[in-house]
């Protein structure tokens, strides 16, 4: 909602004519892409990275047991390269 408030407000820099016009132009120009790009990461593409990141991610617990379920385990190698458990 404050991000469409302030593009919303820098239309009328951008609409702007008179005496020092072209300054004021620019800056809401400025304002308005920066805020709807800065939208448009926070809303699609931060949360589509994330999910196709988390595809490939268990949860704590499954990890925390994995590391137990690895520290449980002793592996000895013998001087041959043989490993046993």
């Amino acid at each position: 909602m404050t991000s469409m408030c302030t593009a919303g407000g820098s239309i009328p820099l951008i609409l702007a004519t008179g005496a020092g016009a072209l300054s004021r132009q620019s800056i809401g120009a400025v304002v308005f892409f920066g805020v709807t790009i800065s939208v448009l990461l926070t809303l699609i593409v931060v949360p589509t990275v994330y999910a196709l990141v988390a595809r490939n991610t268990h949860s704590p617990e499954y990890v925390g047991k994995l590391i137990e379920k690895l520290k449980g385990e002793t592996v000895i190698a013998s001087p041959k390269g043989n490993v046993t458990s």
